[in-house]
């Protein structure tokens, strides 16, 4: 079960495929064509401001809590997007910023898939998709050597080229919703697809794809498995009307998901203040349970800081470069 929490990143990497390819299509079919710059520019002023003050407040707590340990070569590959070559090549940082290696794989898939899109048709979108997705397996499958040889299963999970099966049906799904909108989705099949997801990923726990010593049936069986997974929970919640869904309770997950970035960037932080100031011993089981709630407080109160007094003003600017609304900014 630990082990599937951490899927939630497969799902990360296959929802933000899906939108920022489809944000691009429709860009292109509204323009005629595709300004890469404003997208840079759009792709910047959303991730970088908290990407780089959270590595900038991380370096400098590792002076006050003896729990974080971010070396210099660390930082330097996170600076440079890098930090997912970094996990992948030594190892997670003791850091909070450890999570982040996503956000470089992230970085490096804006920078290059714009310049795709423009040049392609939907056609050719969808083949590209369709390559991406074979190449993902045929990685992991050449890299599962180099993993045993350095038992470093690491290898895989943070490798950029062991995740392109993931991005690619992204992609793959929302060329096809683009030519072919879906249809009405019925709750029946929406709970299939909820329930199918969450076994998915059971099984793929199962199979312990990122224990220190994976096996191969386990490599090329389980990530396939948690895409799968990634994909039937997104299909599940796909064109879902929320309006029907109680104020009280559609209010705060409205904005739980508009600060969803701090939520990741600062929830490793919030669980180690939380044991510090709650466990008094490793074994303080009771501690353990109250550190659990304070952390998720703590989650969503430096998330809502961070939105309301770093994020928002540069996302307002972001307004300025962007050609397809969105959503607004608060």
């Amino acid at each position: 079960m630990v082990q599937a929490g951490a899927f939630g990143v497969d799902l990360f990497f296959l929802l933000s495929a899906y939108l920022i390819t489809e944000l691009l299509v429709r860009e292109k079919e509204l323009k005629g064509t595709l300004n890469v710059r404003m997208f840079y520019a759009r792709r910047i002023l959303r991730i970088w401001p908290l990407y780089f003050f959270a590595i900038a407040l991380c370096a400098g707590l590792q002076f006050v809590l003896p729990e974080q340990e971010l070396s210099l070569a660390a930082i330097a590959w996170f600076l440079l997007l890098g930090g997912n070559w970094y996990t992948a090549l030594y190892r997670t940082p003791d850091a909070f910023i450890s999570p982040l290696w996503s956000v470089s794989i992230e970085e490096q898939f804006y920078l290059l898939w714009p310049l795709a899109v423009r040049r392609a048709s939907i056609t050719s979108i969808a083949w590209i998709a369709a390559a991406l997705v074979v190449a993902g397996s045929v990685a992991r499958w050449i890299f599962y050597g180099l993993v045993t040889v350095n038992t470093a299963p690491l290898f895989i999970w943070a490798n950029t080229f062991t995740r392109l099966d993931t991005i690619g049906l992204g992609i793959l799904l929302a060329a096809i919703s683009h030519q072919r909108p879906f249809p009405p989705v019925s709750f029946a099949i929406r709970a299939v697809s909820l329930c199918g997801g969450i076994a998915c990923w059971l099984a793929a726990n199962e199979l312990g794809i990122v224990l220190p010593d994976p096996s191969r049936f386990g490599v090329m069986v389980g990530y396939p498995l948690m895409t799968l997974g990634s994909l039937l929970l997104l299909l599940s919640a796909y064109g879902l009307d929320v309006q029907p869904i109680p104020r009280i309770v559609r209010t705060p997950l409205i904005y739980l998901g508009r600060i969803s970035y701090g939520l990741y960037v600062y929830h490793v932080l919030a669980f180690l203040l939380a044991r510090l100031w709650l466990l008094r011993s490793p074994e303080d089981a009771a501690g353990k349970i109250v550190a659990v709630p304070v952390a998720f407080a703590l989650t969503c109160a430096f998330a809502a800081l961070s939105y309301r007094w770093l994020e928002a003003p540069f996302l307002r600017l972001k307004e300025r470069f962007t050609v397809v609304k969105s959503r607004p900014v608060d």
